[in-house]
């Protein structure tokens, strides 16, 4: 079907969003995790026995659930990290389905993805090679506290020793 030479790019991007999320040096793995074979996906051998089949995944929220499934269990080809614009390339890939995730979050969340190299691109008929995938972030609730929290505990140890205060000045008066 693709000559064994061929080789595609996937370009990862996080969109700025306006909200403060971190898109300079994210770093992000990719693992190959299947390859199409006789227009079929054939499992690579490390997720052979992960009970999951590719052909059998219809639609999109199965996809998002495998690949969060898939991530997991943290098998790595490689990585690369994101520059200044949000950006990191994953070059010279073979055809396949390869899933792109986060190992390290932090204050955010980077939902992984499975990308299909080469993609069918239906408005121009053809394979294309070089896919672009964005995926989805986002803000993790801990991290967007506020910090009203240690606000509310220095109001109540305030409270409580002028209550102390004022016992003992009562205590002493009498």
């Amino acid at each position: 079907m693709f000559a064994e030479t061929e080789t595609g790019n996937i370009e990862i991007c996080i969109e700025d969003t306006g909200e403060r999320v971190k898109r300079e040096g994210v770093t992000f793995h990719y693992s190959k995790v299947a390859s199409l074979v006789d227009g079929s996906y054939e499992m690579e051998k490390r997720y052979e026995d992960k009970s999951v089949d590719l052909n059998e995944v219809r639609y999109a929220r199965e996809q998002e659930e495998l690949a969060r499934t898939l991530s997991k269990y943290h098998y790595s080809d490689g990585l690369c990290r994101t520059d200044s614009d949000g950006k990191a390339t994953l070059t010279n890939l073979r055809a396949g389905v390869y899933l792109i995730y986060v190992e390290e979050e932090s204050e955010y969340e980077v939902q992984p993805v499975l990308v299909q190299l080469p993609k069918w691109e239906e408005d121009k008929g053809a394979m294309n090679w070089d896919v672009r995938v964005c995926p989805k972030q986002t803000i993790r609730e801990e991290a967007a506290k506020t910090g009203d929290s240690q606000q509310a505990g220095a109001w109540a140890m305030l409270c409580l020793g002028a209550g102390i205060l004022i016992l003992l000045l009562a205590v002493k008066k009498d």
